[in-house]
């Protein structure tokens, strides 16, 4: 009976907006895995506790004496918030994401592939302060590439996540006269 007690109390408090503000429009910041694998990150509010997200992806910037090495990326995924006290906030979500490597070896030429995944976000966003929220998220991930199908735990690493939150447009429209 305890068990479940305790277990009703976590949905609750994990179902349970106790903020009563309202959420910033727009977040720009920057995703980190470490200094070589990093993504920039755009978030649009959708509704209530929904943001979309947009994220480029780069890296194994690798240059040595046996090869250089690159990868690029993009995914598109929609995030949602569950609060967990007024400043912490758990995120869930599915991406999808298009990823691209390119290796050049001193031995062996140029090899390039293109992988597709879908991801599910898991983290915890804490808000610093009205205008700066930081974070930490896996994504635990399945991959397509041009040769296998793989479960990965590639780009799934914990990753440090730092956002400017932001009302209005993004890009203030022009009018023509």
């Amino acid at each position: 009976m305890k068990y479940l007690i305790t277990l009703l109390a976590l949905v609750f408090m994990f179902t349970l907006d106790l903020s009563g503000q309202s959420s910033p429009s727009h977040e720009v910041g920057l995703r980190l895995n470490s200094l070589r694998d990093f993504s920039f990150i755009y978030k649009k509010h959708r509704n209530e506790n929904k943001y979309w997200r947009i994220r480029n992806f780069t890296s194994g910037i690798n240059l040595n004496d046996f090869s250089e090495s690159v990868q690029f990326g993009l995914s598109l995924g929609l995030e949602k918030r569950r609060s967990i006290n007024p400043k912490l906030k758990m995120v869930t979500g599915p991406e999808f994401g298009v990823f691209t490597s390119i290796v050049d070896s001193s031995t062996g030429g140029d090899i390039s592939f293109i992988r597709v995944t879908l991801s599910y976000i898991v983290g915890l966003n804490y808000t610093v302060n009205d205008d700066f929220i930081i974070g930490i998220e896996i994504l635990p991930s399945l991959s397509v590439s041009e040769s296998s199908l793989s479960l990965t735990s590639g780009w799934s690493t914990a990753a440090l996540v730092g956002v400017y939150a932001f009302e209005g447009q993004l890009f203030k429209k022009s009018r023509s006269e």
